[in-house]
């Protein structure tokens, strides 16, 4: 073998790598990335809240555009579509390359949207009712977003692709952008406004019913009031006949009482009377620190409920010494003094079942024919009070019956507790989710403020977006790597 022929051979076989193109090659997947991130933030911007369904999803074009990454099955497929069918590098200057790039982008958007949604109703993030209109969206979504920023990618990367024809093609897919996304916005804006207004409604109707309603309550102790004020004496079975009506309409009351002054020395005088009109076993009783009944300390002086209504099932707040228990006394004392209505804060009462949380109203009884400007006059010829045990979650409920709460949580809180906020009453122990809407309004019943927190459920929200909405948001992913863009189809879509 001749030297010349050694030194040929020597010098055969693969040419080295080329720096300066892996160079570039990583240059183009860093920048592929960057612009891919780029085009999942604004497929978030066009997030519907209060989920993340896209009005269009760039990123979803752009990764197909971006043939050579195929990082996902989606991107995959479609450019090894566009390279048998439509053949590459192609600027897409003929009409029969224009549809079937459109044919396959479109039809390969399927892979994203079944794979995805699928894989969020197998973890029951979707509901199988769902599983269309979600899969439907997320499709559109993609296949917008495909059709508007893939051919703009195809053709700012060929290089024999004149000026004219670049921006011919650019200048009409970034006016149906804009188009696109101006109108989403201002439909978002419209449907914000409506649902907004229509929340406030509901609110203020649902607040007013309340407010109602605790006034009616609030106007059966005054009756019972006045019934006292105009008679000479009351007997338990006048007190039982007066207030019989109101306790039948009024569901949400636990009992309506006669709670009588006793000072020390007219106790033995008082327990007499009341063993002699029947309650044979009356005594005066208080309760311990495990809530249960024992015979009253001696005190100065006791508040004693002497008539119950009705008897059955409230038999053992009888005789039981109402100042032994200080949220009570706070009440009653504060409405003495004023002579007002006052309410406690929720408590626990005694009943034949047990502890029953419950709101006690009081209203003071003064000695008749006598004045009670002053506030020495009130606590010197205070009588007693009439008092009313409001289940305040039955009195909720039955105002509620009427009232349209389709998705609404509502929350009654007691804004004048000393300590911590206290609920009063909840129609959801189901917090967690986010709320699409929220708003309080202020509630008064017998001196106390109670606030009312009202939100509005997503799930509710989304299920009852107007045509005009659904008709403009074409859809909403999960699967990034297959060009939907940076976004989640956690929430029902229209």
């Amino acid at each position: 073998m001749s030297p010349g022929r050694i030194a040929e051979q020597s010098h055969s076989g693969p040419a080295p790598p080329d720096r300066f193109s892996t160079i570039r090659w990583l240059g183009s997947i860093l920048v592929i990335a960057a612009i891919y991130f780029i085009a999942g933030k604004l497929g978030l911007l066009l997030a519907i809240s209060p989920g993340y369904a896209t009005a269009v999803s760039p990123a979803a074009g752009l990764a197909l555009g971006c043939i050579a990454s195929g990082t996902t099955l989606q991107a995959y497929a479609g450019a090894s579509l566009i390279r048998w069918f439509v053949g590459m590098p192609t600027a897409l200057a003929t009409e029969k390359e224009v549809v079937r790039f459109s044919l396959i982008s479109t039809a390969t958007c399927v892979i994203a949207a079944t794979i995805g949604v699928t894989a969020l109703w197998i973890v029951r993030v979707i509901h199988s009712a769902d599983y269309l209109t979600n899969w439907v969206t997320w499709y559109v979504g993609d296949a917008i977003g495909t059709l508007i920023f893939a051919p703009l990618v195809l053709i700012w990367t060929q290089r024999a692709a004149d000026w004219r024809r670049k921006l011919s093609i650019t200048l009409p897919m970034t006016l149906t952008l804009a188009v696109v996304v101006a109108l989403f916005f201002e439909t978002d804006r419209w449907e914000q406004g409506r649902a907004r207004m229509e929340f406030d409604q509901r609110v203020e109707s649902l607040t007013q019913k309340l407010q109602s309603d605790f006034n009616s309550y609030l106007d059966v102790l005054r009756s019972v009031q006045n019934f006292f004020a105009s008679s000479p004496s009351v007997s338990q079975d006048s007190f039982r006949s007066f207030v019989a009506r109101d306790i039948a309409d009024h569901p949400g009351i636990q009992s309506l009482s006669w709670d009588v002054r006793v000072p020390k020395a007219k106790v033995p005088t008082f327990i007499e009377k009341a063993r002699h009109d029947g309650l044979t076993n009356f005594q005066l009783t208080e309760r311990d620190a495990q809530l249960k009944l024992i015979p009253a300390a001696l005190r100065d002086e006791y508040i004693v409920s002497r008539y119950v209504e009705p008897a059955f099932g409230n038999d053992m707040a009888l005789g039981f010494n109402i100042a032994s228990d200080p949220i009570r006394r706070e009440a009653f004392e504060w409405s003495r003094d004023r002579a007002e209505a006052r309410a406690t804060k929720q408590t626990k009462l005694i009943s034949e079942k047990g502890t029953v949380p419950a709101v006690v109203v009081y209203m003071p009884i003064y000695t008749n024919g006598l004045s009670h400007d002053t506030l020495e006059e009130r606590q010197h010829r205070l009588e007693g009070y009439v008092a009313s045990v409001l289940r305040i979650g039955d009195v909720i409920a039955q105002s509620l019956r009427g009232a349209n709460q389709e998705g609404l949580q509502l929350r009654l809180l007691d804004d004048s507790a000393t300590s911590t906020r206290q609920t009063l009453f909840r129609n959801s122990i189901d917090r967690a989710k986010p709320a699409a809407l929220q708003r309080n309004t202020s509630l008064e019943m017998a001196g106390r403020k109670w606030s009312l927190e009202c939100s509005l459920s997503s799930e509710y929200f989304l299920a009852h977006r107007s045509w005009q909405s659904c008709s403009v948001r074409p859809g909403c992913g999960t699967n990034p790597g297959a060009g939907c863009g940076q976004r989640h189809a956690t929430s029902r879509d229209c």
